[in-house]
């Protein structure tokens, strides 16, 4: 009988603790796991002239550049339009040897700035339909009867259908070639030194 007791209580401890335990693990809060918060870090300069993209660093491409509000052409000193302006398909620009990129408000001031300067950049044009820079030698010009800011008239496409499709729907456009443009050009500008009084001043080209 005694034995049948001590049995009895012992059990009954036993079962107290095992109650103990699930009600401390009961009355204990139950958080979240700890999750690592991850910060994305912005893109940032790694120098002049770089932009990181994508963790890597890439050089500046001069040949995104675009005139903004301020800028002015380099060769007249007259306001050069932006990209999304009336005139702005008819804005031009160079790219110098050294990396500079400047800026014309027509194709006359582009071609006699080198006149004037003695030098040869990379010359730049805006095509009519989708505005994207060309270089000036891989596009078909389009003689038209447009008002350019220096009346010049000429217009710009990157695919030579599209230049005979304006042609073909706008009487009196003709296509023109830019050896033709460039005689043109240094004519005029060498009118106005002489007008000037400047001729001396010309470099000789020839």
């Amino acid at each position: 009988m005694n034995k049948i007791v001590a049995i009895v209580v012992v059990c009954g401890f036993t079962l107290a603790a095992c109650g103990a335990k699930e009600e401390t693990a009961v009355d204990q809060p139950i958080t979240e796991k700890e999750v690592p918060i991850l910060v994305e870090e912005p893109l940032h300069d790694e120098g002049q002239g770089a932009i990181s993209v994508n963790g890597s660093v890439a050089d500046e491409d001069q040949h995104i550049h675009e005139p903004d509000e301020h800028t002015t052409c380099e060769m007249c000193n007259m306001h050069v339009y932006e990209k999304n302006d009336a005139m702005g398909m008819f804005s031009t620009k160079a790219i110098k040897k050294d990396g500079t990129v400047i800026f014309y408000d027509d194709i006359g001031c582009l071609l006699n700035d080198e006149v004037a300067k003695n030098e040869t950049n990379e010359k730049y044009v805006r095509d009519f339909n989708n505005l994207k820079w060309a270089k000036v030698e891989d596009v078909t010009i389009v003689k038209t009867t447009l008002k350019t800011p220096m009346n010049w008239g000429y217009a710009y496409f990157i695919e030579e259908q599209d230049a005979r499709s304006y042609i073909g729907q706008n009487e009196g456009a003709y296509i023109e070639k830019l050896e033709t443009i460039k005689v043109q050009a240094k004519m005029k500008y060498e009118q106005k030194m002489k007008q000037q009084g400047k001729m001396g001043d010309m470099p000789n080209n020839e």
